[in-house]
């Protein structure tokens, strides 16, 4: 077995500079080591706090019941070292990168990234192409296995924003020039939803451009 963030096989040994405790990989996640660890997120936490399994506080869901919501260190692509977010950001289409055969989801449901990610990866992107091509933004937070977890969703329009909204103390984004996917759906086949974390403005734009992606759960 191994353990993520930072990636380590089982037995590895880590000093946690954030809540000054050492860790032992268990083969799957990094475990206290004497000293009790308390969660900071435990309790009401502030948007942005770093919680003891590694990942963020991005405050209510827009989903029912509104629940907490949580959010990777860092973007698709990099990882985090302990300290920073290190490696290359990707940029992933909605669909496969294809600019045809589109596919509609019919997933333009604005609060539930969960619901909208659960289903968007069923369907194959590109009607042209033989066999099925993935929708990449939603199936690379559906694939991941980050901090012990692998219910990663692919935020759903107003969730994004909440996100948006808490971008300083979440840290870690973007800001100039980039946008981000939701997994809200377009008017249209050809469309679907990103943000720019810039000004915060959210417009349908063509499933095959890249944009980044910041996976949540809850």
């Amino acid at each position: 077995g191994s353990c993520a963030s930072p990636t380590a096989p089982e037995g590895s040994m880590i000093y946690n500079d954030d809540y000054a405790v050492m860790q032992y990989c268990n083969g799957k996640d990094w475990v206290a080591v004497g000293k009790k660890t308390v969660d900071p997120c435990a309790s009401s936490p502030a948007i942005g706090q770093a919680c003891a399994d590694g990942t963020v506080y991005a405050g209510l869901s827009s989903a029912g019941g509104t629940p907490p919501m949580y959010v990777t260190r860092c973007d698709a692509g990099m990882t985090w070292d302990g300290g920073s977010c290190i490696g290359a950001r990707s940029s992933l289409p909605w669909n496969n990168n294809n600019s045809s055969g589109y596919v509609t989801t019919s997933m333009t449901g604005t609060t539930d990234g969960q619901s909208n990610t659960a289903t968007i990866i069923t369907f194959d992107s590109d009607s042209v192409v033989g066999g099925t091509q993935p929708h990449q933004a939603a199936q690379y937070c559906a694939d991941l296995n980050l901090n012990g977890y692998s219910d990663w969703y692919l935020p759903a329009k107003d969730e994004l924003d909440t996100i948006y909204g808490g971008k300083v103390a979440i840290a870690n984004f973007q800001i100039s020039g980039w946008y981000y996917f939701t997994s809200t759906e377009g008017s249209s086949s050809d469309n679907a939803y990103r943000q720019r974390f810039w000004f915060g403005s959210q417009l349908q734009s063509d499933k095959d451009i890249g944009a980044a992606v910041r996976c949540a759960r809850r």
